[in-house]
């Protein structure tokens, strides 16, 4: 967003905060006693642990029902035991433990139990000792079950839970941190005191758990209410601004966009100390009509703005952009031209009268205007989306548009509108597949805009797919009836299909017997109605089509358009193919044996079997019930997607599963490769953790991976094993035998049903089913080959089966293929058995095509029936 002259509000606040004395910055948590004429306690650093527990017990006693002013004691206390000597240190916990304790205490009041609470949360997440049994953890936990339904009404049992989760979470172990603080706090809010002081605390803790743009919200907003509690407190109005614009400027460092709630917060709140101040008038003004929300006010801020300063070209731009919104166009483009007038070179001004230019239909000046904004900022998107789009709809400059086009989408990915645009413009240089490839990403992104409905709608219209066409056409006026259709795409749909259908029922039933003359008459009635659309160069392809029927050149013995089949040839061309065609209908059960005799389920080649199914995938010496692989060949497609994966694609990480119900304890991860050393895939992974972790590798079994925590390691020629637990050389000699590595694989999986069984406790075995049955071992693993995917299985039922169990085997995988082909999934298997190993090959020849058809399918499907699931249910909405 366009950013005006920051430095001079920033300098305004520095005057006005220059009155107010600094508040102290807490080092654990501030609950802001100053702010409200709280006295905060002061310890004294010099003395015993004797007379600072005295302290302690004389504040808690005065501020005896305000557990927040008890909750700043508790942490004012462990600022204290960071900063006494090693002695003193010791005698401050033991003397606070001994305070702070339950024992001994029959009834405890709510506050005991809740300074209890918060000192044992803080003592625990201050301890630094191992402690892989988790034992304090889990002793802090049942102290909060104990407790939690007497308390569960109680604000500040949720407010000492919510923060103490947040530093809990931090814990080497990981215990707590599936914990969701922000949940607890939200309770909080529900059940607070409607005070001003409990609002800023809650905005504290809201804070306190960091910067996602939820707990911000929150944040801000309970800011927002303390402040409007009490709104003649200066000393929190300041604190607030000062909360804000630091918030502002952490924003602006990072070159993070700003949220819009933040920004409104910082100039209302200048404006309310300052009303006059037409730095944050105009910013204020500018925002809301950027978002388009108070457009009235924004214009009214706006144009206060300007009367102070009548001579700011950013004032004026911001007046032109606000007018703009109010659709007071003249005003705007004055506005827009003084600001002009007064700056040259500026981006925004330009941008803003180019738009207000396209809006009002000059589209002359309009591409001017975009013209000189690309100059000034190569890098708009926005600026080079909008030409190229306007380009477009003018029917010029098509190669110019695709070009801008997909510098716009370079710049900013997964852009709706952009995406749109970019589908456009391949549309109008005659690419249909890339135009709907772009409109159907863009369709799936925002669905149910009219606009980029009706672009797909026109795609499929050129592509004579009449039905689809006119689903999206009329999808796209049903959710936007206002919607501009310069191409009068809805009636020209209407008319194309009725001719087409025309002809192909009286030319594609009737072949070369049809009328000659009746025929001509159906295409020339197609030329006219391009004529009349001004599709000018269509109307030329379909009286080229007249010209040579009339000529003999073409002749009544072959389809004269793409949209239809004759259909005496289509019948015969069934019956030549008869004799070849695999699969007619769902087999009969003599249909089937004697399929099956015949050897429909090809066996495999010697080769085959030698080459992919070898025996040593199925190792016997393996404790590991599961696992998969993901190969060079799954990342190498990927990469396409996520262009900073190409390291992976040298790679094949496998993820071998000990215990399916605790897989983040059990499992261990196998990155390995053929060209790139154990050592070095190690680093790599330490590197890119590093970037994100403060922690070093201190040792060189273990990586400390951030937020994961510790992980153990073991390093081999060219893998390395990775995994919570630690890892022997007996496991990795025996997990070494399990999916070795491929080069360019796509996937594999591994599975062991006895040692799965093995998990379970001998009374849940008998209700665990085999997911792979018939087999007890089996490996899998699919490649690309030929456009579509092939799945070779190895797999044995831990005995040589007879002759009758592989033909059951061969017709179960007939009627598999019969099923697959019916939905359009071409298959052809292949079956054969050695000793106790089954092998089964699986070409799905036409796969992609397949899915792709699928996934079009489900979109369009999903695209007409969600708006009206929205209309039908307003609680969707």
């Amino acid at each position: 967003m366009f950013k005006k002259s920051f430095f001079n509000i920033f300098f305004v606040l520095l005057l006005i905060l220059a009155s107010y004395s600094e508040l102290k910055a807490e080092i654990n948590f501030d609950f802001g006693l100053p702010l409200f004429r709280q006295r905060e306690i002061i310890f004294e650093k010099t003395k015993s642990a004797d007379y600072n527990l005295h302290l302690l017990k004389k504040y808690i006693l005065e501020h005896k029902d305000n557990v927040i002013a008890q909750f700043h004691a508790i942490t004012r206390w462990f600022t204290l035991i960071k900063l006494s000597d090693t002695p003193k240190h010791a005698a401050l916990i033991s003397e606070g433990d001994k305070y702070f304790s339950l024992e001994g205490k029959e009834k405890p009041t709510n506050e005991e139990i809740l300074r209890c609470i918060f000192y044992s949360g803080i003592m625990l997440s201050n301890e630094k000792e191992e402690d892989p049994d988790c034992k304090k953890e889990q002793a802090f936990e049942e102290l909060l079950l104990d407790h939690e339904d007497e308390l569960k009404e109680n604000a500040d049992y949720w407010i000492a839970k919510g923060i103490l989760f947040q530093v809990l979470k931090n814990r080497s172990n990981n215990y707590f941190g599936p914990m969701k603080p922000e949940e607890d706090l939200k309770i909080a809010l529900t059940l607070i005191p409607r005070t001003s002081q409990y609002y800023y605390v809650m905005g504290q803790c809201f804070r306190f758990l960091g910067n996602s743009d939820s707990s911000l919200f929150l944040a801000i907003a309970s800011y927002e209410k303390a402040s409007s509690l009490d709104p003649r407190n200066p000393k929190l109005q300041n604190s607030l601004i000062s909360i804000y614009m630091g918030l502002h400027e952490e924003y602006q460092s990072k070159n993070k966009p700003e949220p819009f709630w933040l920004e409104e917060a910082v100039y209302k709140k200048i404006i309310e100390i300052a009303p006059n101040n037409p730095y944050a008038l105009n910013n204020l003004g500018y925002l809301y009509a950027e978002y388009g929300v108070n457009t009235k006010m924004a214009m009214d801020l706006c144009q206060k703005a300007v009367s102070y300063n009548p001579e700011n070209a950013g004032f004026q731009d911001s007046l032109g952009w606000a007018a703009f919104k109010n659709k007071k166009y003249d005003l705007a483009e004055q506005a827009l031209l003084k600001s002009i007038s007064l700056k040259n070179n500026v981006y925004e001004s330009r941008y803003h009268l180019a738009t207000l230019y396209y809006t009002t239909g000059d589209y002359e000046k309009a591409a001017e205007q975009y013209e000189y904004s690309i100059n000034l900022k190569p890098e708009s998107a926005e600026a080079l989306n909008n030409l190229a789009y306007l380009y477009t709809e003018l029917k010029i400059n098509n190669e110019k548009a695709l070009s801008m086009a997909k510098i716009a989408n370079q710049i900013e990915a997964n852009n709706a509108s952009y995406l749109d645009t970019l589908g456009w413009a391949y549309y109008r240089n005659g690419d249909l597949d890339n135009a709907m490839i772009y409109l159907q990403k863009a369709n799936s992104l925002v669905s149910g805009q009219g606009e980029i409905l009706l672009h797909i709608g026109r795609v499929y219209l050129d592509k004579n797919e009449f039905d689809n066409a006119l689903t999206f056409v009329k999808e796209a006026f049903k959710t936007s009836p206002g919607l501009n259709d310069p191409d009068d795409t809805l009636y020209l749909t209407i008319r194309l299909k009725a001719y087409h259908e025309a002809m192909a029922n009286y030319h594609g039933l009737l072949g070369k017997r049809a009328d000659k003359n009746k025929v001509l008459n159906i295409l020339m009635n197609i030329s006219r109605l391009y004529q009349e659309e001004g599709l000018y160069e269509k109307s030329i392809e379909i009286t080229k089509i007249c010209s040579e029927l009339n000529a003999g050149v073409k002749t009544l013995e072959e389809p004269l358009l793409d949209s239809y089949k004759l259909a005496h040839k289509e019948k015969a061309k069934e019956i030549d193919n008869s004799s070849d065609e695999e699969i007619k209908s769902e087999p009969t059960k003599n249909d089937l044996n004697e399929s099956v005799n015949k050897n429909e389920i090809q066996p495999i080649p010697e080769t085959d079997t030698k080459e992919i199914n070898r025996k040593d995938l199925l190792p016997l010496d393996v404790d590991c019930p599961f696992a998969i692989s993901f190969c060079s060949g799954f990342f190498k497609n990927l990469q396409n997607y996520l262009p900073n994966i190409k390291e992976l694609t040298k790679c094949n990480v496998t993820i071998m599963l000990d215990r399916f119900f605790f897989p983040n304890r059990t499992a261990i991860v196998r990155i390995s490769s053929n060209s790139v050393s154990g050592k070095d895939l190690k680093d790599g992974i330490a590197a890119a953790y590093a970037k994100i972790s403060s922690q070093a590798i201190t040792e060189e079994s273990v990586i400390d991976l951030f937020a994961l925590g510790k992980c153990y390691c073991k390093v081999l020629d060219k893998a390395v094993y990775i995994s919570f637990k630690e890892i022997t050389d007996e496991e990795v000699a025996s997990l070494s035998k399990i999916l070795p590595f491929r080069e360019n694989y796509f996937i594999e999986l591994y599975y062991d049903n006895q040692k799965f069984h093995d998990r379970f406790s001998k009374y849940m075995r008998p209700f665990v089913r085999n997911p792979f049955k018939p087999f007890e071992r089996i490996e899998a693993s699919y490649q690309i080959e030929k456009g579509g995917i092939v799945e070779y299985i190895t797999g044995t039922t831990g005995k040589k089966e007879s002759d009758d169990f592989m033909k059951k085997m061969a017709a179960r995988l007939f009627r598999f293929k019969v099923k697959k082909n019916k939905k359009g999934l071409i298959t052809t298997i292949k079956l054969q058995s050695e000793g106790e190993y089954i092998y089964i090959t699986t070409e799905y020849e036409n796969f992609f095509a397949w899915l792709n058809q699928k996934i079009n399918s489900a979109t369009r499907k999903l695209n007409i029936y969600l708006p009206i699931f929205k209309n039908l249910i307003p609680e969707f909405k």
